[in-house]
């Protein structure tokens, strides 16, 4: 039984969860004009610095994958019990989620195809779900098997055009639709933090953490070296965002860097050097809260305040890492005071 929070996975997730908050701002900037901004001098893409394109490059092929590697990890790593009410109120968590998200993107799409686009939130809050009542109907050996299976589909002829569908939702709904974002592209990684979280919580010594980190390392560095370049849209940050998901030697580099960083985290935790730095470590903590609302704040009080100001003064709007650190550092400071209130509020009222 497992009680007390690995300060070092609060670390990661909290800097993942950054790294994703700055990756979407950069990408709403890239657009702003295109979709959010109607400014008749510039109406193209903004192009993002080479600084912000380098920092995609090296973390945009895994950093999808490890969050929901992360929060599988927890699934079985911080169960405090195994009976049904624990099941179900993680089921109505990833449920509620999954609609938050979706009414979210209907407020921020520019239209109906962008709006029906799968996004990674929904596809992880489908996989969480899944894996939830998976993990109370089988046993841990019968849903790696499946998920085995499932995450093989990516590399089968024809996937990566989605077999067609994202073909026909382009002609039904319009050229904005995408359904390369897919539960499937996920599964692997989703089987590596069940079954780490696993071991953990049967006990690993310190030789097969750093056995399984050492290993992984090599195996990132060398399926990485073989790979395709992982190509960045610097107008579209996000255009090649699932290119290496959908390549298997670019996979296997991710699910090790993935595996590396999980097993690196267990090291520093047994060694008792958890890494913890307050505010990084407070946003993992409440990370899906944080996540919920950053997009929101950005497009309905980001873009209408500051884009006028910016273009007024510089005319032009700012797409690089300083802005991006101050808008935020702001929302930072929005969502915990925030959270505190709400804190106050509810221990006044004992709600």
């Amino acid at each position: 039984m497992i009680n007390n929070r690995l300060n070092t996975f609060d670390f990661i997730r909290g800097t993942l969860v950054l790294f994703a908050v700055l990756e979407h701002y950069v990408f709403f900037s890239n657009m702003i004009f295109v979709k959010y901004l109607s400014f008749p001098v510039l109406d193209s893409p903004v192009s993002m610095t080479k600084t912000l394109l380098n920092l995609m490059k090296y973390i945009g092929p895994w950093g999808t994958q490890l969050f929901i590697a992360l929060a599988t990890f927890n699934l079985t790593a911080f169960r405090r019990d195994d009976d049904f009410s624990e099941y179900k109120k993680r089921d109505k968590l990833y449920a509620g989620l999954f609609l938050f998200f979706t009414v979210e993107s209907l407020f921020i799409s520019s239209n109906l195809a962008e709006a029906l686009s799968p996004n990674p939130l929904q596809v992880w809050m489908i996989i969480l779900f899944s894996l939830n009542r998976l993990l109370h109907k089988f046993s841990l050996k019968t849903v790696s098997i499946i998920l085995i299976v499932l995450g093989a589909i990516p590399f089968l002829p024809g996937s990566p055009e989605s077999f067609g569908l994202e073909a026909y939702g382009i002609s039904q709904l319009g050229a904005e639709f995408s359904f390369e974002c897919r539960p499937d592209l996920f599964v692997i990684s989703s089987l590596i933090g069940l079954r780490l979280g696993f071991l953990h919580r049967k006990g690993m010594s310190e030789k097969s953490i750093i056995t399984i980190l050492v290993t992984a390392l090599i195996g990132s560095s060398l399926f990485g070296f073989y790979a395709p370049e992982y190509y960045v849209e610097k107008y579209n940050i996000l255009f090649h965002e699932y290119d290496w998901a959908f390549n298997f030697l670019g996979a296997l580099s991710s699910w090790c860097s993935v595996t590396a960083i999980i097993s690196w985290c267990l090291w520093m935790e047994q060694r008792r050097v958890g890494v913890n730095f307050l505010l990084i470590n407070k946003v993992g903590k409440y990370c899906l809260y944080y996540f919920m609302f950053h997009k929101l704040f950005y497009v309905f009080l980001v873009i209408p305040i500051f884009a006028p100001l910016l273009l007024s003064h510089l005319g032009e709007y700012p797409n690089n890492l300083w802005f991006h650190s101050f808008v935020i550092c702001l929302y930072s400071l929005l969502f915990f005071t925030a959270q505190q209130i709400t804190r106050r509020v509810r221990s006044i009222y004992n709600l």
